[in-house]
C-alpha cells in the first residue's frame, strides 16, 4: 500500500501537461552598469519521465537555474534601455540559448516558452 501511495504522488508530479516554473526576481547589471530587476516564467513539457527524474536531484530547479544564468548573461551584454523596450527579443534569445545549453541525450524535456517580467 505504501508503494502505491508513493507511485501516485510521483505520477501526480509528472504529467504530460506543460510545466510552469516561476523564477525568483533577479538583479541584473546591464552593459551600462544599471541594476535592473527581472523576473521570468518558463514553460516546458516533460518528454521522457525516467530520464527527467534521473537527470539531476531536482530537475525543475536545474532548468530554473540554467535559465536564470543564461538570462543574466544575455542581459548583461545590452543596455538598460534595450532591456526595458525589447523584452520579447531578449526572451527569444534567452530561450534559444537555454534550448542549446540543455540538449541532452536522451532529450527528456522540451522548452516551450519564456516570458520575462521586467520591474
Amino acid at each position: 500500500m505504501f508503494r502505491n501511495l508513493f507511485r501516485n504522488k510521483e505520477e501526480k508530479e509528472l504529467t504530460s501537461k506543460p510545466q510552469v516554473v516561476d523564477c525568483i526576481m533577479q538583479p541584473v547589471i546591464s552593459h551600462d552598469n544599471i541594476l535592473v530587476q527581472v523576473q521570468a516564467s518558463i514553460c516546458y513539457n516533460v518528454v521522457d519521465y525516467k530520464a527527467y527524474k534521473n537527470s539531476s536531484a531536482n530537475p525543475k530547479t536545474a532548468i530554473e537555474y540554467l535559465t536564470i544564468t543564461t538570462m543574466r548573461n544575455i542581459m548583461g551584454e545590452v543596455t538598460a534601455d534595450f532591456i526595458s523596450t525589447n523584452r520579447n527579443e531578449l526572451a527569444r534569445d534567452t530561450l534559444e540559448a537555454v534550448k542549446e545549453a540543455s540538449k541532452t541525450k536522451p532529450k527528456h524535456h522540451q522548452l516551450k516558452q519564456l516570458k520575462q517580467h521586467n520591474q
